[in-house]
């Protein structure tokens, strides 16, 4: 039933009711003299036409009231299609531009798909530029950062790794500074109307890309997949790896002072002559890893809470954690 139904219903209740009321207090004028009782009866038509009018009127404002609302939703409804329209536009002229050969043109569509997000207002289209940013900056990255056009750039003299790459990334920390799009932040069933912290289903892969001598300082890389991945003398000063998948990556010779590896899977990754002075590995797990620091590094502790074992290679000035198990150990634990 829809609302001018309902109200009309009300309506002839509420007139039925006054009518009937009306009826009643008639008939107790009877018991009064002729002078009192017309006076009385008059009164009384009076308040019952001014009691239905008023329900007349309140009908009337409903009525206008649900129209405006029908007219407002429709009109809401055909922005929110021109702005799926435009979303889809900007994606598509952002993904074609990353292909042009110009490298100017690339960096303003890196550039635009970050503005795309900041002026998307509906949370639902967020979530979807969040996704579709997301997907093309790292299918960037790992297309254009790879270690044949390293060994290239490398035999021509030229810059590395690439400054679209650069700044593709940046976008990617900055996106998951405030979105978390590798770790959760959020409570379930909070939305971006009412906060920063969203947690789209993206795919953060950055597998095997090759980012040897980068600039990456105060990267944000939480909960990335950077497995097989080649750092190698990469300036990372105070990055965040947080829940990262780091398995067999290279930081050899990096600068990971500050870094925070929390819950981050280094399995075999290898932080040869890497300089971590306060960086901070609890519950990470190192197993296998090469962990031959830079001397005098690494406070001590900094160690204490990472996961790892006899395979792990660690610097002798540092103390092997006592909580760290031996695989022969394991195999006689059951």
């Amino acid at each position: 039933m829809s609302l001018p139904s309902i109200l009309l219903t009300i309506f002839l209740l509420l007139t039925l009711m006054t009518v009937v009321f009306g009826a009643y207090e008639w008939r107790s004028t009877k018991r009064l003299i002729t002078e009192k009782r017309v006076d009385a009866q008059s009164k009384l038509l009076g308040a019952c036409g001014q009691v239905i009018g008023a329900l007349g009127l309140m009908m009337g404002f409903g009525i206008t009231v649900y129209q405006l609302s029908q007219s407002q939703a429709q009109s809401l409804q055909l922005q929110s299609k021109q702005q799926v329209l435009d979303f889809a536009r900007s994606l598509k002229e952002a993904v074609e531009s990353l292909g042009n050969e110009n490298r100017s043109t690339r960096l303003h569509a890196i550039h635009s798909l970050s503005a795309l997000i900041e002026e998307t207002a509906d949370h639902r289209l967020k979530n979807k530029a969040l996704e579709g940013a997301v997907a093309v900056l790292t299918s960037h990255v790992k297309n254009n950062a790879t270690g044949e056009q390293y060994r290239i750039s490398l035999r021509n003299g030229q810059d590395w790794p690439p400054t679209d790459v650069t700044a593709a990334l940046d976008v990617l920390s900055t996106l998951n500074s405030k979105f978390h799009l590798g770790v959760p932040a959020r409570t379930p069933g909070s939305n971006l109307s009412n906060t920063d912290n969203y947690l789209p289903t993206v795919r953060l892969d950055l597998s095997h890309v090759t980012l040897i001598n980068a600039k990456l300082r105060e990267i944000n890389l939480d909960g990335f997949d950077l497995r097989g991945a080649d750092l190698t003398g990469s300036d990372c000063l105070n990055g965040s790896f947080q829940q990262a998948r780091l398995a067999k990556a290279k930081f050899t010779n990096a600068i990971l002072s500050v870094c925070r590896f929390q819950g981050a899977n280094l399995e075999e990754a290898s932080l040869q002559n890497a300089t971590v002075t306060g960086a901070s590995f609890s519950n990470a797990i190192v197993v296998g890893a090469n962990l031959l620091f830079a001397p005098s590094t690494l406070g001590a502790g900094e160690l204490e809470y990472s996961s790892g074992d006899d395979t792990t290679l660690l610097s002798s000035e540092i103390a092997r954690p006592k909580r760290w198990t031996t695989r022969k150990l394991q195999k006689h634990n059951p």
